[in-house]
């Protein structure tokens, strides 16, 4: 008898640009509220949002590198700014390394943590 693995599917993180398995990463979604050219970006982490999504691993690098380089307007498709305040609390909880959800980190095959972003308003 032999165990048949499960296919995991693979997203690319838009900080460090690695490919890895998709229960490693957070989700970012792109929401429109109300107004065509009113949109902000979400940590979306039930995975349920809808609108355009974008993977990031919650390491602190990661997310330095991808507000540092803006390639959240690559992955967005965006060329104007808009609203990256989570993107920002976000930085700020992983650093302090809010813990809720454990995740393995590619980079250095250690538990890293993910945050819980659903008791903050948005």
């Amino acid at each position: 008898m032999s165990v048949v693995d499960r296919h995991v599917p693979q997203r690319t993180c838009i900080g460090c640009r690695v490919r890895c398995d998709q229960p490693s990463l957070i989700r970012l979604a792109l929401v429109r509220t109300g107004h065509a050219h009113d949109t902000r970006i979400v940590v979306d982490m039930r995975r349920t949002t809808h609108g355009r999504g974008a993977w990031i691993h919650a390491d602190a690098a990661c997310v330095e590198h991808m507000l540092r380089k803006k390639s959240w307007m690559r992955a967005f498709r965006v060329s104007q700014g808009m609203d990256i305040s989570e993107l920002n609390t976000l930085r700020e909880r992983i650093t302090q390394t809010d813990t809720t959800l454990r995740y393995r980190n590619p980079h250095t095959a250690t538990d890293n943590v993910v945050v819980d972003t659903s008791t903050g308003s948005g």
